[in-house]
């Protein structure tokens, strides 16, 4: 069960970097791109730590309330795992490595 539940968030918390999807308007056709707003998080941290850990997973699966950040992950969530983070960037990219090496 411990393996479905890190699987879960380890998926979710690739996205949290991304954040809300925004917008970039190129001059050939809109490019659909995730915020860079948190960017910074170190993921690790979360992955580590119990408390933070649960608080992420519960949100996610909707069993308990959500952090500001956690609500922009689930916003941006679904979109992500479709496209399979085609609209991440390069460091987002990076971070989501950094989760699927440590699951």
């Amino acid at each position: 069960m411990k393996f479905l539940y890190f699987t879960v968030f380890g998926c979710a918390l690739v996205m949290f970097t991304s954040a809300i999807p925004e917008i970039i308007f190129t001059s050939a056709m809109p490019q659909k791109t995730y915020s860079t707003m948190y960017d910074h998080i170190n993921v690790n941290n979360i992955l580590k730590n119990d408390r933070l850990f649960n608080r992420y997973f519960t949100c996610l699966t909707k069993r308990g309330g959500c952090t500001p950040e956690g609500k922009l992950l689930a916003a941006a969530i679904l979109d992500a795992l479709e496209t399979s983070c085609a609209n991440c960037s390069n460091e987002q990219r990076k971070l989501a490595r950094q989760v699927i090496q440590y699951l």
